[in-house]
């Protein structure tokens, strides 16, 4: 899991394709992205990959993208002598297409907003 839990690395990259692929299924199955079915767990999936709000208890704001830099980070805590790392800036742009195409989906403008900036800037 390159340190997914222990270190908090690559969660845009791994929780990328479970917000990719339920994006998808809500295309077709506009039900399934319920709050009170499957889909209710999409927004956390997003939160922790890169909140969309400031000030939250649960998750820092973008938390692996850096807007300074202008793409996100793999490594979670830039152990080593080379600090963090960028290793897969496709699965980068994957998470930020899923982000957007479930604020498309399900009519959430601000998760549709935060998945084409990530996008575009990534």
């Amino acid at each position: 899991s390159f340190g997914l839990a222990a270190e908090m690395n690559d969660h845009h990259f791994h929780y990328g394709y479970w917000i990719r692929a339920m994006a998808e299924l809500s295309l077709r199955d506009p039900q399934w992205a319920g709050a009170a079915r499957w889909g209710g767990m999409v927004p956390w999936l997003i939160r922790d990959i890169a909140h969309p709000e400031r000030h939250s208890a649960d998750f820092p704001f973008l938390r692996s993208f850096d807007v300074y830099e202008g793409h996100s980070w793999a490594s979670g805590v830039a152990l080593g002598e080379l600090g963090n790392n960028q290793e897969s800036s496709s699965e980068a742009m994957n998470a930020a297409a899923g982000v957007a195409l479930w604020g498309a989906t399900t009519g959430n403008t601000t998760i549709r907003d935060l998945g084409i900036f990530l996008f575009a800037s990534e």
